[in-house]
């Protein structure tokens, strides 16, 4: 079987945790979602928006060291 290409992701920044049947789920701060996915939760809710190269950077860069 020929591999599944991978969805590009994007990083979006949500002020809540938000459940939305029909496109998923959204928790407080980053989270990683498909491109396709983030132009509905962008358009539906001003509390969401795109992350920064720079904030996801950084969130990462924090999570690594509290490993």
């Amino acid at each position: 079987a020929k591999p599944k290409k991978a969805e590009e992701k994007v990083a979006i920044v949500s002020n809540g945790n938000i459940h939305w049947d029909e496109v998923g789920v959204v928790n407080r701060g980053f989270n990683f979602v498909t491109k396709a996915a983030s132009e509905k939760w962008l358009e539906a809710f001003d509390t969401i928006r795109l992350a920064t190269p720079d904030e996801v950077a950084k969130a990462l860069e924090a999570q690594e060291s509290d490993n």
